[in-house]
């Protein structure tokens, strides 16, 4: 069977950056609340209620608490008669019992298929906060560079002995065991990644590569 998971590490490096364009964006999870410095704010409109609560806070600030996955328009007017719009994406909260699994319906990954488990509090991209973690994970690096794989992944969860937040140690681990054909740990480290760092410019490429890993092979579910 053709190899699903196998992502090489430089093709995250490819991934388009967010243009200047896209400044007005919100970004935010279920459970979040984020706070927009608004001077004069008068009125707020949100086009998809079922993704966010809104309210004015004295006329100075508007609070926006994520409710359920989606996309939506957030529109503010303030008392110059001008308006202010957000493009609002919110993610991570669990799906309910009927919801489907359609593409295009949400980008984020539904839920834990494959052993995955979110961690609070993710550290999704480096600087890593530990001296010792940063050591390991440059010199797991180097070794996936020279392909030395199997000799980089006890590096990458030394990595995570030493900070097991650090979530982008799983996005490696993914792609050296997928190298080395276990697509069940990879899988497992892929989903862990995505679960965490939902909002992570890098997580829509594994998104793509689990949604069509499940869809060969649904039953699959490998916990390391």
């Amino acid at each position: 069977m053709k190899t699903i998971l196998v992502l090489g590490l430089m093709a995250f490096t490819c991934l388009v950056a967010r243009s200047p364009a896209e400044a007005a964006e919100l970004r935010i999870r279920a459970g979040e609340k984020r706070t927009l410095p608004i001077r004069n704010a008068q009125g707020v409109t949100l086009d998809n209620p079922k993704i966010a609560e809104t309210r004015i806070v004295s006329g100075k600030q508007v609070e926006v608490l994520g409710k359920g996955n989606g996309d939506g328009t957030l529109s503010i007017f303030t008392a110059d008669g001008k308006t202010q719009t957000y493009s609002v994406h919110v993610s991570g909260a669990l799906p309910d019992a009927g919801e489907t699994d359609e593409e295009g319906a949400n980008d984020a990954w539904p839920a834990a298929r494959f052993g995955g488990k979110r961690i609070l509090h993710s550290r999704c991209a480096e600087p890593l906060g530990e001296e010792k973690a940063v050591e390991a994970f440059e010199e797991a690096r180097g070794l996936l560079k020279r392909d030395q794989v199997s000799e980089a992944i006890p590096k990458l969860d030394r990595v995570l002995q030493i900070e097991p937040d650090a979530a982008v140690a799983h996005l490696f681990l993914g792609a050296a065991w997928a190298k080395l054909k276990d697509q069940g740990k990879g899988a497992y480290h892929y989903e862990t990644f995505v679960l965490s760092c939902p909002d992570d410019p890098k997580a829509d490429a594994v998104v793509r590569l689990l949604r069509e890993f499940h869809r060969q092979v649904p039953k699959t579910k490998s916990v390391p």
